[in-house]
């Protein structure tokens, strides 16, 4: 007989949303009023822009580090603490009375705060059914999806009208709050994390990347990282290139990619159960290139818009797909499997905006939107091919 299926703890994910949400604004919090801090240090944007910098960084970097500490002192006790641990980097950031300390907390602040998410679609692994968890998951994602897409918004409109200072007291709010509610959650669970002593950790890396598998996913998810963001990272450059249109309005253009994603999150259900996973990972790479071909080809700035909204949505088809299974590769040792899942994306990232760039200057948008959608497209049609032989 099967067994029964596991209740899904809904309302942890959702603190967990909420804790995301803070960790995904904070990383796209900066970017609006690098002008302000500029000016209230008495220095040029491209000096204040280090604040951004040092926050990806050190983001990027920690992934694999907690994916130890995860196993080794539990996935949500981690979580917790690393919130309320980034509410209080995130105090020291509207308290810094200079630029270099500013530096040094953002620094701290997205060491806290990348433990977060990886963590949190570690733990839904553990604790949902693979039959039911990409729906989970999609839900999940929402809050990192809100995250990014209000966190440039709302520190806008903060800044704004009441100072730079208070986007970051906003941001500690919202860890304290969600760090006491996930705190709360832990207090209440009767189950404790198994500590997984660190030779072992380190011994479980090890037979990861020996592991044929696990190559396949990261090696995916590296590749869809460094296409997607190696073209769609010039989206706004290209529209102000052909169209001349102002920053705000490619902000708004370029925003609809988060939008898509929200759509993938609500109709996930319905997506899963008609197309599968190998289905749904093909289906997200044709939309990613037939999406990028069209905001390449757009005759008017506007008509890219609807373009970027399903961008978005063939993303997280793709991308979710490839996240699922990432929780399912190493079950012994999900923590590390899915840090090690978001460390690859991390820096396909970067090296598909270091490749787009000259792309970029020598050829232009569409041929870079080409190229960017063809190498999606084709992640999506290998990924299904592996998962039929997996």
């Amino acid at each position: 007989m099967n067994e029964p299926s596991r209740p899904i703890p809904s309302r942890t994910i959702a603190f967990l949303a909420a804790a995301s949400f803070a960790s995904a604004a904070s990383v796209r919090a900066c970017d609006p009023i690098l002008p302000e801090i500029a000016n209230a240090f008495s220095t040029s944007v491209g000096i204040a822009a280090r604040v951004v910098t040092v926050f990806g960084v050190t983001y990027a970097c920690a992934q694999l580090a907690y994916g130890l500490i995860g196993d080794r002192f539990g996935k949500l006790e981690t979580i917790a603490v690393m919130t309320l641990a980034s509410a209080a980097t995130a105090a020291v950031c509207a308290l810094s009375g200079s630029l270099n300390l500013l530096i040094v907390a953002r620094l701290f602040a997205g060491g806290t705060a990348a433990a977060i998410i990886p963590l949190s679609i570690a733990w839904i692994g553990d604790e949902v059914d693979y039959e039911t968890r990409q729906p989970v998951i999609a839900r999940f994602l929402t809050g990192q999806i809100l995250g990014l897409i209000l966190g440039q918004v709302m520190a806008g409109i903060v800044a704004e009208y009441l100072g730079w200072r208070i986007v970051f007291l906003f941001l500690s709010g919202f860890f304290l709050v969600s760090g006491a509610a996930l705190s709360r959650e832990l207090l209440r669970r009767r189950e404790r994390a198994v500590p997984v002593p660190v030779r072992e950790a380190v011994r479980q890396v090890g037979t990861l990347m020996r592991n044929r598998w696990v190559l396949i996913v990261l090696a995916s998810v590296f590749v869809e990282g460094a296409a997607l963001f190696g073209g769609y990272s010039f989206v706004g450059a290209d529209l102000r290139a052909r169209f001349g249109i102002s920053y705000d309005l490619i902000g708004l253009i370029v925003g609809g990619f988060g939008l898509g994603g929200l759509i993938y999150a609500a109709a996930a259900p319905v997506l899963v159960r008609r197309l599968g996973e190998g289905g749904l990972a093909l289906s997200g790479g044709l939309v990613l290139a037939a999406a990028f071909a069209a905001i390449g080809l757009a005759p008017r700035a506007f008509a890219a818009a609807p373009a970027t909204i399903i961008a978005g949505l063939g993303f997280y088809m793709l991308h979710n797909t490839l996240q699922t299974n990432a929780t399912q590769m190493a079950p012994e040792a999900r923590s590390i499997s899915v840090a090690l899942f978001a460390s690859c994306f991390f820096l396909g990232q970067s090296a598909g905006v270091g490749l787009g760039a000259p792309v970029f200057d020598f050829a232009g948008g569409l041929p870079l939107l080409l190229i960017a959608g063809a190498v999606l497209a084709g992640v999506g049609f290998i990924f299904r091919l592996m998962l039929r032989g997996k």
